[in-house]
């Protein structure tokens, strides 16, 4: 009797302790073996690329170069009175104060000039030579040097690493009027009159662009920024000459534009050369009417173009009474791509070229206008064109024109067929197209996707597809026909 009174008591005991245990768990939670570690706080730092510019001469020690600085002047800092065998010097000192390390690419500066009446400038004459290390300025060291290249052409590249301590280069530039028995073209008091009928003048000075090197290595090595490209800021047309026309094979370079371009020449982009132009919403082109075939971008090489409007006006008349080329921008071969350009030509008499004429390369078009006054693109050879959120406009003849053995894929565009009055030659009809493909048999397929084609071709007068056999070599897919237009797909 009493172990089961000890027994009773002991499970009651037992029952009460279980009841206070979950009572105790309720709204808790199971408690297990745990530790942890809590790092210190990590400081992310930026690397930053910072490049600074000095110079020395007669009139100058060690002077950090700014915008305002006179460069290539007289010991006494006066300005030089170019004549045969003059000879000036400048000690430059690229120092990289940043972080990063860096390339560099050092050229001249060729501003204002004028010429005299065969065409001739200073530039033409200056030539320049550069030694390692600073100059003394002693003239007889000088004219041991090998004057190679122009002002025109100069260019230096290095690199320069960045270890904590400040890194530089020090290199001296000569400019020497080195005489010839042609010099008396440039004297003009010997019969001779410059461009604007005052003395030959030339302005020089000094640009230094810099980008990443490839030296500072991530979990994946040090060739990441192996296509960085050098930024260069220009305002005029003879800067953007400057930066282009001393690019070498290989060489790439970013260009921004802080103002409007007027062109009385090509641009030309050459073959093994990468350009990217950032015209900042600016304008590139030309309006004169006496110049032979101007179209202001012609590409070779490897060119972007962002946030630009490129136009092209009327060429001059040949000599069989055809109005010559001017198309906005040509495509003889490499790679173009435009991002949020519009493209214009005017040719009042009709004739003239396609706004976009595609010879040759890889053309991608991005969220862009095409307006003709005679045709929208015209492609061929072996040309392969991608387009995207486009719209081609076309007046007289094709929005597209097509030959050779090229190819075209077009997403979510719209071509304009419209007409207006020629004021040169209100005869002219032109014709109704939308598309001609003219193309080599077995040419690639042509594809338009999500694209839209309208027509105001003479008040809403009928307008073919068409103009040949094309819709073998072309598929439409989810496309919108206005309702004047015939020869659709089926």
């Amino acid at each position: 009797m009493t172990k089961s009174k000890h027994t009773a008591r002991a499970l009651t005991v037992s029952v009460l302790s279980m009841i206070l245990c979950v009572a105790m768990l309720i709204g808790s939670t199971f408690a297990w073996f745990t530790d942890s570690v809590t790092s210190g706080q990590n400081k992310i730092v930026a690397g930053n690329l910072d490049v600074e510019l000095y110079h020395s001469n007669g009139a100058a020690t060690d002077e950090k170069v700014g915008a305002d600085t006179n460069l290539f002047v007289n010991k006494d800092g006066s300005a030089v009175q170019w004549e045969p065998g003059v000879m000036v010097y400048e000690n430059f000192t690229v120092r990289n104060v940043g972080s990063l390390a860096l390339k560099y690419r050092l050229s001249m500066n060729v501003g204002d000039f004028n010429t005299v009446e065969e065409g001739k400038s200073l530039k033409d004459v200056l030539k320049v030579a550069i030694l390692d290390g600073a100059f003394s300025g002693d003239r007889t060291d000088a004219e041991a040097l090998t004057f190679n290249s122009t002002v025109a052409d100069f260019v230096r590249s290095g690199n320069l690493t960045a270890t904590g301590d400040t890194s530089s280069d020090t290199y001296a530039v000569v400019i020497y009027w080195e005489p010839t028995a042609d010099d008396n073209a440039y004297n003009l008091s010997n019969g001779k009159t410059s461009s604007d009928g005052n003395s030959l003048f030339i302005d020089l000075g000094i640009d230094l662009s810099a980008t990443q090197d490839t030296v500072e290595n991530d979990s994946f090595g040090n060739n990441y920024d192996e296509n960085a490209d050098y930024l260069i800021v220009v305002n005029t047309v003879d800067e953007l000459n400057n930066a282009i026309g001393k690019l070498q094979a290989g060489d790439s370079v970013a260009i921004e534009m802080n103002d409007n371009i007027g062109l009385d020449a090509k641009i030309n982009i050459p073959e093994g050369v990468t350009v990217a132009l950032d015209m900042k919403n600016h304008k590139i082109g030309h309006e004169t009417t006496e110049q032979i075939g101007v179209t202001p971008l012609v590409n070779s090489g490897n060119l972007t173009v962002r946030n630009a409007e490129i136009y092209s006006k009327d060429g001059m008349l040949n000599s069989t009474t055809t109005p010559t080329a001017n198309a906005a921008l040509t495509s003889l071969a490499g790679n173009v791509v435009l991002e949020k350009c519009k493209l214009t030509n005017f040719s009042g008499r009709a004739y003239g070229s396609y706004c976009v004429g595609i010879s040759g390369g890889t053309v991608t078009l991005n969220d862009c206008i095409i307006d003709g006054y005679r045709g929208g693109i015209s492609l061929g050879g072996d040309a392969v064109l991608k387009a995207s959120n486009c719209t081609v406009n076309a007046q007289f003849y094709y929005p597209v024109y097509m030959y050779g053995h090229s190819t075209a894929d077009f997403t979510n565009c719209t071509f304009n067929k419209c007409k207006v009055e020629n004021p040169l030659n209100p005869n002219q009809a032109g014709n109704a197209g939308l598309i001609f493909d003219n193309r080599d048999n077995g040419a690639p397929i042509v594809k338009f996707d999500t694209c839209t084609f309208n027509s105001t071709w003479k008040d809403g007068q009928s307008v073919p597809l068409e103009v040949s056999n094309i819709l073998t070599g072309m598929i439409f897919t989810d496309c919108v026909f206005g309702d004047n237009i015939t020869g659709l797909p089926n």
